[in-house]
């Protein structure tokens, strides 16, 4: 069975569940919740939304991972999704503001970009616009496509996420920058400069999924479920755990809009690659402290990292 098959193959629900609409999706258990209890859709009432990828799609996501097989993550530093501090706009962000399909597509290549470009000098291969188009599933990717791409490669370049060469005639050259678009050079891979760096310059990262391409779901993804995404797995930093946001600290952190929190969360637990729960919980996690009740966030299934560099 392949993976157009398995994603077309409905899971059971474990537990039944229902939505409120308070502002933002919410799930809540009908009796005591279990740890995967909201793993699939179930009876929410949300319809399921599989992964939707053109077989050529597949096949360039199947290629870019062979090239890069020793990387089964894609690693982010997270100053590309968030700052502490109040004069700084994360990358992302700025990448999703640009709204609708204008925000999607530097995003999703940018996710392109560092995957394939793994080790020093962190050099793009000279590939056309065309292939990146057809691994995005961009329409016309031998026209449109291709003007798409580089609206997005300019795009990355205005925001100091990548040094762009160009050549007449030639697909540019591309080399990364650090990832917090601060235009500085990006010496090297994230876990790397985390163990080498001393205590109170680590810089955290997190990893995100190559089988999010390989399985279809990134090419299909909005923008605003993609940046969620991104959100969720910083926030759990490596760790099967739920995270929580407070609207102040979402907006004041990753400098997100509320729609994108509640359109982005109902999307991704839509395709069955977040739990969202309503939970009690405290801010700190301490047990003396006042306790609110919140929408918590879990990634799960192809959207859970591997673990491996």
């Amino acid at each position: 069975m392949d993976a157009r098959e398995r994603h077309n193959e409905e899971t059971p629900a474990r537990q039944a569940f229902k939505t409120l609409r308070l502002g933002l999706l919410e799930v809540v258990a009908k009796g005591a919740p279990e740890a995967d209890a909201a793993e699939t859709v179930g009876d929410s009432g949300l319809a399921i939304v599989l992964p939707n990828a053109s077989a050529l799609s597949y096949s360039r996501a199947d290629e870019l991972r062979s090239r890069a097989a020793r990387r089964a993550d894609i690693p982010l530093r997270a100053g590309f999704v968030r700052s502490d501090d109040p004069d700084i706009v994360p990358p992302l962000a700025k990448l999703v503001s640009s709204g609708g399909r204008g925000g999607a597509t530097p995003l999703k290549l940018y996710l392109g970009l560092v995957w394939i470009a793994s080790s020093p000098p962190f050099d793009v291969p000279r590939l056309s616009s065309r292939v990146w188009a057809e691994l995005l599933d961009l329409e016309d990717p031998g026209s449109k496509g291709k003007k798409r791409i580089a609206a997005a490669v300019s795009r990355l370049e205005e925001l100091q996420l990548i040094q762009v060469s160009r050549r007449r005639g030639e697909p540019s050259a591309i080399r990364l920058l650090k990832e917090d678009g601060s235009g500085d050079p990006y010496k090297q891979i994230p876990s790397t400069s985390y163990l080498k760096a001393a205590g109170g310059q680590k810089l955290r990262y997190f990893k995100v999924n190559t089988r999010l391409w390989t399985e279809g779901h990134i090419q299909s993804m909005s923008a605003k479920a993609l940046a969620m995404l991104l959100v969720i797995l910083e926030e759990q930093y490596g760790k099967d755990a739920p995270v929580w946001f407070s609207e102040s600290r979402f907006e004041e952190r990753f400098r997100l809009s509320r729609p994108t929190k509640s359109e982005g969360g109902k999307e991704l637990f839509q395709r069955q690659l977040i739990v969202i729960k309503r939970e009690a919980v405290t801010r700190t996690g301490a047990a003396f402290e006042i306790e609110r009740t919140r929408n918590t966030y879990r990634a799960i299934n192809d959207a859970v990292p591997s673990g491996l560099d």
